[in-house]
C-alpha cells in the first residue's frame, strides 16, 4: 500500500461518529457483570442546595461515598480479515473488563463549597495473540475521574478548579460545541456521548446575571481522544503497522486552552454562544520520513452557537460552528476553514417511549462542491417498562462523510437498587474502501454485563 494511501485511511476516532446498518448472526456469549451508577453525574453544575436543614442533619450529610463494581464481556460474532493483521481472526470472546469506580464528596461547613474526588480502576482479562485466546490480565490501569473543588461567592458567581468534564454540546454525530472535552475512542459507537467524555484539568468560573450566564474556562495539558492499543479490536493505526510504518505522536505546540460560553435562558429553552482557542482532540499527520509517520494536535479557533426549545412533547435543538485552520487528513494533509452543523428533534408524547433524530454535517471552505457527501445522522428509539426498571434502546448512527455506520441495540434491567444486568448487540458497516473505518467492518459484537453499586 502506498504510504500516503495508508495515511489517508488514518483518521483518529471521533467516538460518536460510528454508525452501522449490517446484520449478522449472534453467537453464544459468556456473561459479564457490572452496574450503572444512578446517582453518578458528570459535571452537574447545580450543586448548591437551597433546602434548609437542621444542624444535625447537615453535619451528618457533609460526607458521602458511593461507587460500583462492573463486569463486561464482549463476544466478537464475526471473523475479521486475517490479511488485515488483527490478532483475532475468528469469532470469540473479544473483551472481559472489570471496572471499579468510587466517589467521595465532602461539603464545606458553610454549604457554599465542596470537594469531589473519584477514581476508576480497569482490567481486561482477554488478550488475543497469533489468533489464540489468552486469559490474562492486561491493560490494567487506575486513573483519576472527577477531582475538583467548588465554591460559590456572595454575588452568585461560582468557581470550580480541578479535574472535571466541560460538557457544552449535545451533538452525538459530530463534535461542534464540545471543543474542550476529549473522548474515549477505544470502542466507537458503544456508549453515549455523556459516557465517553473525559475529564480534563481546568478552572471554570461561572458569572450569572439575571437570565444570562457567562462561563470562562482555561485548561492546561487537557490531552486528546483516548485511542485503542495495538492489541485491541479498534486500533486505528493497524494499516500503518501492516506497511511497516512507525507511529510517533507529538504534544501540541501550546498546552494552554481557553474558552468562553455566554448562555441565555428563556421560557422553555436556551441559547448559547461559544468562543474558543483550543487544540484539536484528534491527531493529524504533520510529517513522514524514515518510515515514521508523525502526528500532532493542531490549534483551532472556534465560534459556535447552540440552541434548544421545547414545544409540548417536542424538543428541538441545533448547533452550528465555524472552525478556522481546521486540519484535514488526506494524501497531503492540509488546513482549511470548516463549518459544522447539527439539527435535531426529540418526541416523548407516547407513554414510556422516546424517539429522536439528529442530522449533522460539515462543509470545508476549499471543497464546497463536495459538501453533500459530508452528511451524517443519528436515530434513537428508547422505551421504559416495569416502573422504568427495564430500558431498551435502539440506535442507528451514520458517520458524517460516507465513512461507515453502526446499528446498536441494548437493554438493561434493574434487579434491585444495587443490581443491574444488561445485554446488547452492535453491528458495524463500511462499504467505502478508502474509509478509515473500513477495516473494522467485521468487529460486530454482542455485549453482556452485570453491575453492582454501593452507597
Amino acid at each position: 500500500m502506498n504510504m500516503f494511501r495508508a495515511k489517508s485511511i488514518l483518521r483518529v476516532f471521533r467516538p460518536a461518529l460510528w454508525r452501522s446498518t449490517s446484520a449478522r448472526t449472534l453467537a453464544t456469549l459468556t456473561l459479564s457483570a457490572g452496574i450503572y451508577l444512578p446517582a453518578y453525574s458528570y459535571g452537574n453544575e447545580d450543586f448548591f442546595s437551597e433546602i434548609e436543614v437542621d444542624t444535625q442533619t447537615q453535619t451528618s450529610s457533609r460526607f458521602s461515598f458511593l461507587g460500583y463494581v462492573q463486569q463486561d464481556a464482549h463476544y466478537g460474532i464475526s471473523s475479521p480479515d486475517a490479511n488485515l493483521g488483527f490478532a483475532r481472526t475468528q469469532s470469540g470472546l473479544s473483551a472481559a473488563q472489570t471496572s471499579v469506580f468510587s466517589q467521595v464528596k465532602i461539603d464545606g461547613s458553610d454549604t457554599d463549597s465542596h470537594w469531589m474526588f473519584s477514581a476508576k480502576a480497569e482490567t481486561n482479562w482477554v488478550q488475543w495473540q497469533e489468533d489464540k485466546l489468552d486469559i490474562t490480565p492486561n491493560h490494567s490501569r487506575i486513573f483519576l475521574k472527577d477531582a475538583y473543588f467548588d465554591t460559590r461567592f456572595e454575588n452568585g458567581a461560582w468557581l470550580r478548579v480541578g479535574h472535571q468534564i466541560i460538557a457544552w454540546g449535545e451533538s452525538e454525530g459530530l463534535p461542534i460545541a464540545d471543543v474542550l472535552a476529549p473522548q474515549d475512542s477505544r470502542a466507537p459507537g458503544q456508549a453515549e456521548l455523556r459516557d465517553v467524555r473525559e475529564q480534563i484539568p481546568a478552572a471554570k468560573l461561572n458569572l450569572p446575571a439575571a437570565n444570562l450566564n457567562l462561563e470562562l474556562v482555561t485548561t492546561y495539558k487537557a490531552g486528546s481522544n483516548r485511542l485503542a492499543s495495538a492489541d485491541e479490536p479498534f486500533y486505528p493505526y493497524q494499516q500503518l503497522d501492516n506497511n511497516g510504518l512507525t507511529v510517533q505522536h507529538l504534544g501540541p505546540a501550546n498546552e494552554w486552552e481557553f474558552a468562553a460560553k455566554l448562555a441565555y435562558q428563556f421560557n422553555g429553552g436556551d441559547v448559547a454562544i461559544i468562543a474558543a482557542d483550543s487544540n484539536t482532540n484528534d491527531y493529524t499527520t504533520i510529517n513522514t520520513n524514515d518510515n515514521t509517520v508523525v502526528f500532532q494536535q493542531s490549534r483551532v479557533a472556534t465560534l459556535a452557537m447552540l440552541a434548544n426549545k421545547t414545544f409540548g412533547n417536542w424538543l428541538l435543538k441545533g448547533e452550528a460552528g465555524a472552525f478556522w485552520n481546521q486540519p484535514l487528513q488526506a494524501d497531503t494533509p492540509y488546513e482549511t476553514n470548516q463549518y459544522r452543523f447539527m439539527a435535531g428533534a426529540e418526541y416523548s408524547g407516547w407513554t414510556n417511549w422516546r424517539m429522536s433524530v439528529e442530522l449533522n454535517g460539515a462543509v470545508n471552505e476549499e471543497s464546497l462542491a463536495d459538501s453533500n457527501q459530508d452528511i451524517g445522522y443519528v436515530l434513537r428509539i428508547s422505551q421504559n417498562a416495569y416502573n422504568e426498571r427495564l430500558k431498551n434502546q435502539l440506535w442507528l448512527l451514520n458517520i458524517t462523510g460516507d465513512l461507515g455506520s453502526v446499528l446498536r441495540w441494548d437493554s438493561t434491567y434493574e434487579l434491585s437498587d444495587s443490581w443491574q444486568i444488561g445485554a446488547g448487540v452492535i453491528l458495524y458497516s463500511a462499504t467505502n474502501e478508502t474509509s478509515p473505518y473500513y477495516i473494522f467492518k467485521d468487529n460486530d459484537e454482542v455485549l453482556f454485563s452485570i453491575k453492582y453499586s454501593f452507597y
